[in-house]
């Protein structure tokens, strides 16, 4: 999940990758995360003022801090295709849809796949096989031997 918000992080600030591939994201807006409840918790203000999302402050009192963070404010830098992957049950993932939205919107190159039945980790054997073939895929798509 946080490899997958990084993901997102770094094609917003370069054009030096051929090919991007994030799966089970974290949010790519941190003002949508912040405020996440989920099963009576609310475990996106834990993760970003104390956990991975290292941010140590509320969206009141760095705003702009916020701001600088939310990949989503910035897709439209984004040149690197991205294949985007989540099992549909995962609730930290959910707003992967609204990234992939989000560049197909402004034209951006972005695949979307999503896996019935599964949550954070891929845990069936076909599915984590058809994954793999699809990465692999659009690896080969754009950093294959004609690029």
């Amino acid at each position: 999940s946080f490899g997958g918000y990084n993901a997102q992080s770094i094609i917003t600030h370069t054009t030096r990758f051929k090919a991007a591939i994030m799966t089970a994201s974290a949010t790519a807006n941190l003002f949508a995360g912040y405020p996440r409840f989920q099963d009576g918790m609310d475990v996106g203000i834990g993760y970003y003022e104390r956990g991975q999302g290292a941010m140590r402050t509320t969206p009141w009192e760095n705003p702009l801090g916020y701001i600088e963070n939310s990949p989503a404010l910035l897709f439209v830098r984004v040149q690197t295709p991205l294949l985007i992957a989540r099992g549909a049950t995962d609730w930290i993932s959910t707003d992967c849809t609204s990234t992939y939205n989000s560049l197909r919107r402004l034209g951006k190159p972005v695949q979307y796949l999503e896996y019935d039945g599964e949550g954070h980790v891929m845990e069936k054997p076909a599915n984590i096989i058809d994954l793999w073939q699809r990465r692999l895929t659009w690896l080969d798509r754009y950093l294959g031997p004609t690029h």
